[in-house]
């Protein structure tokens, strides 16, 4: 996930954008996507760690987001790379910090980096087959699945999109599901979330 203002925005950095919202408090707005969204989530983790009250406003798409930011509706928006890549190269947003271990894009600092490191969201996509599925079936697909994603045209493409294309195990998957549950489960009980 990506912190972004928008190209004209004086806020340039994360002491910038925390300076700012202390000063504002509720009057600053961070915009994300719909409640129990990755970037909704995102916005309510970011907002418990770095002590801030900006209001968190949520909107249906991602072009409502970068619409609200263009805007001026909104003052900072949570987004990835990859939905907002081409606004980022043109140059209408400008990306400040994001929240990966590692730099996605080489002149954007991680939160870590910039003095949050708390603020730290890994997004991830996997695939999943139906409960009862055989183990050999599951066995040849994950087989197959990890050769692709090591392929040097699938990782150069990931890598184009800010991403890291990375082979797993079922086992190691399950893992890092479970952790993520119980990760976003307290971030969703810490900010009063109701479930919908």
């Amino acid at each position: 996930m990506l912190l972004l203002t928008k190209s004209s925005s004086p806020i340039r950095t994360l002491d910038d954008l925390l300076g700012e919202s202390r000063k504002r408090g509720e009057r600053m707005n961070l915009g994300t996507t719909l409640a129990g969204s990755s970037q909704f989530l995102a916005g309510a983790l970011f907002r418990s760690v770095a002590g801030i009250k900006a209001t968190q406003v949520p909107f249906r798409t991602t072009p409502d987001v970068l619409l609200a930011l263009l805007r001026d509706d909104v003052d900072v928006a949570i987004e990835s790379y990859g939905a907002l890549k081409s606004s980022i190269d043109d140059g209408q947003v400008r990306p400040i910090v994001s929240s990966g271990t590692m730099r996605s894009l080489p002149n954007v600092p991680t939160a870590a980096e910039s003095g949050l490191p708390k603020f730290e969201i890994i997004g991830w996509n996997a695939l999943f087959a139906p409960a009862g599925t055989p183990p050999e079936a599951i066995a040849r697909l994950n087989k197959e699945i990890v050769e692709i994603v090591a392929m040097p045209e699938v990782r150069k493409r990931m890598a184009e999109l800010g991403g890291e294309a990375r082979g797993s195990t079922p086992e190691a998957l399950a893992q890092h599901l479970k952790n993520d549950i119980a990760k976003w489960r307290m971030v969703v009980e810490q900010a009063g979330i109701e479930r919908q």
